[in-house]
């Protein structure tokens, strides 16, 4: 059974992970917290969209899975990346993920985001920017080694009911 994507990406997201992003959008520690904890589902149902509808976007979003910009040590070792020069490739993955997600919606997104978590709009989207790389790197952490548009359609279809809660 796969492992709860929800779950690897809030274990991911640990205090000292939240200090280091909270510092960099100049939000508070527990605004940024609570607006990873609403880019997550919302980015995962933004996949789940793509996969329902056979957007072109799960064939992107695949294909950073397996050209290696984004692999499942991302979970244990956001905290460093932050703070290296790895940080802006990070940022610009992460806004890869979000236009293969969500599309034309990724600024409504920030901004129901913000409203929700009281950062602002461009806090928001910083915050999207990382927690996109990391759904995807526990995406292809339950994938494994061969990734597939038919294996991450699977994957999110047995996940649907926690991602629409989450």
């Amino acid at each position: 059974m796969a492992s709860d994507i929800l779950g690897m990406v809030t274990e991911a997201l640990g205090s000292d992970v939240l200090h280091k992003v909270s510092g960099a959008v100049g939000e508070s520690q527990q605004n940024t917290q609570k607006a990873f904890g609403a880019a997550v589902p919302a980015i995962l149902a933004g996949i789940l969209g793509q996969a329902s509808s056979g957007g072109t976007g799960l064939s992107s979003l695949v294909g950073l899975l397996t050209s290696g910009k984004i692999n499942s040590s991302l979970l244990t070792n956001i905290g460093s990346m932050l703070l290296e020069s790895s940080a802006s490739e990070l940022a610009d993955t992460g806004r890869t993920v979000l236009n293969a997600a969500l599309g034309d919606k990724v600024g409504h997104v920030e901004n129901q985001i913000a409203a929700a978590s009281g950062v602002q709009a461009s806090s928001a989207g910083s915050i999207m920017s990382i927690a996109g790389p990391l759904v995807m790197a526990a995406i292809g952490k339950n994938l494994g080694g061969s990734p597939s548009v038919s294996g991450l359609t699977n994957l999110l279809s047995s996940q649907k009911s926690a991602i629409m809660a989450g």
